[in-house]
């Protein structure tokens, strides 16, 4: 990254053992808390529409907190209103969840104003993480508009920090049971942006790279037919 290349941290993240990717983010200045989420708004709660065998537990949230302004959003926000988000929780945390990031760090996307953390209670949890404890962190006190995404610039490099899990997306959120609501069909008569956020954030990271501003980092070029049957 120091040289130029570019680092998505997009972990699924649970607090059960341990904070995932903690030796990564400990250095960064970022944390994924011991918290869930809750939105207190019903216009900015929906139910997946196809898993409703799982009753009401399986929602998404509404934000439209995209920070145009923040460092470099104005490429990573290009056609980016409103985001639908999974919230579901698990473990000691849920399929979304809020981030906390120091000052080298520039927010792009954040919950919506009726959306708040809640500490999750580890005296009452199956699934304590283990020692060391430094690994643990959550605010007692609730946080209103959570940081969701941040980014930010190491060297000649860029990072990118999204704590939600990449079934909604990147990983089968096209398919049926995920019917891309969180990439793109969205709920209530509201489309949901997350893709075209994705798509912004790996043209992002790769941008200096692919400028030639690097060096020897990248250049690649797959070779013709490589990938045909």
């Amino acid at each position: 990254v120091k040289a130029g290349g570019g680092l998505l941290l997009f972990p699924s993240e649970t607090n059960q053992y341990a904070q995932k990717l903690f030796d990564i983010t400990s250095v960064l200045g970022a944390r994924l808390p011991v918290e869930t989420l809750n939105e207190t708004n019903p216009n900015n709660v929906a139910v997946m529409h196809h898993m409703r065998g799982e009753g009401d537990t399986v929602k998404i949230f509404w934000t439209s907190g995209v920070h145009a302004s923040a460092s470099g959003a104005q490429e990573l926000t290009a056609g980016v209103r409103g985001v639908w988000y999974p919230s579901m929780p698990a473990y000691n945390a849920a399929h979304g969840g809020p981030i906390a990031v120091d000052g080298n760090w520039s927010v792009v996307l954040s919950g919506s104003s009726s959306t708040h953390t809640v500490a999750v209670d580890l005296a009452a949890s199956t699934s304590r993480p283990l020692p060391p404890a430094n690994q643990l962190y959550q605010r007692q006190e609730p946080v209103f508009a959570p940081s969701l995404f941040a980014v930010r610039q190491l060297g000649r490099g860029r990072i990118a920090l999204l704590n939600q899990w990449r079934q909604y997306t990147t990983g089968s959120g096209s398919a049926w049971l995920f019917d891309s609501q969180v990439l793109s069909k969205g709920a209530k008569g509201r489309k949901s942006d997350m893709g075209q956020l994705l798509q912004n954030t790996l043209r992002w990271l790769a941008q200096p790279t692919t400028a030639g501003s690097t060096g020897p980092i990248g250049g690649y070029k797959t070779p013709a037919g490589h990938l045909s049957d």
